[in-house]
C-alpha cells in the first residue's frame, strides 16, 4: 500500500506546483504584425578580418542603421554587431552570418536581440528575435525575418515580424 501512495503523492505535489507557478503568458497575450526597413548604413567599427581554410572570417563588424516600421515602438537607431564567414570557393557570393543588435528608441527604452542569416547572391537574409527593455516595450518580444532589397545601394533591408505582448495590449 505504501508503494502505491508514493507515486500518487508525487503526482499531487507536482500538480499543485504547476497550478501555483507564475504564468508568464496570460490568456490575453496578443500578437501584432509589423513590417519595416533598415536604411542608411554607417560603419562604426571594421572588426577583425582574417583568412581561414580559404574563407574570409569577419568578427565584430559594427554597423549603425536607421530603423523604420509600421509600429513606432520599433523605430529608432540600430547598432548591429556582425560575425560573417565568406565562402570564397563558391562562384556565387555566399556567407553565413550571426550577431547581435540594439535599437535605441526616442523615449530611452531599447530593443536588444540576436540574428542569424546568410548572404546568397550578395543579398542578406535571415531571422532574429528582440526583447524590449524599459518604457512601453518592457517585456515585449519581436520575432522577425529580414531580406535585403536587390539592386539598391546603399543597401536597404526589409523586415517583417510579430510583436508578442504576454499581457495583452
Amino acid at each position: 500500500m505504501k508503494k502505491c501512495m508514493i507515486p500518487i503523492l508525487f503526482f499531487l505535489i507536482l500538480s499543485i506546483g504547476f497550478l501555483l507557478a507564475p504564468n508568464h503568458i496570460s490568456a490575453e497575450a496578443t500578437k501584432k504584425h509589423v513590417e519595416g526597413w533598415f536604411e542608411n548604413p554607417q560603419w562604426v567599427a571594421f572588426g577583425d578580418v582574417w583568412m581561414s581554410d580559404g574563407n574570409v572570417q569577419v568578427r565584430d563588424r559594427v554597423v549603425s542603421w536607421d530603423q523604420y516600421a509600421t509600429d513606432p515602438r520599433l523605430e529608432g537607431d540600430t547598432i548591429v554587431t556582425l560575425n560573417v564567414t565568406l565562402f570564397m570557393n563558391n562562384p556565387v557570393f555566399e556567407a553565413k552570418m550571426w550577431g547581435k543588435f540594439t535599437t535605441d528608441l526616442p523615449d530611452g527604452s531599447y530593443w536588444e536581440g540576436s540574428l542569424t542569416g546568410e548572404i546568397v547572391g550578395g543579398l542578406q537574409q535571415g531571422s532574429g528575435i528582440l526583447h524590449g527593455n524599459g518604457g512601453s516595450i518592457d517585456g515585449l518580444k519581436v520575432k522577425f525575418t529580414f531580406m535585403q532589397r536587390a539592386g539598391v545601394y546603399p543597401p536597404v533591408i526589409d523586415f517583417e515580424g510579430v510583436i508578442l505582448n504576454p499581457w495583452g495590449e
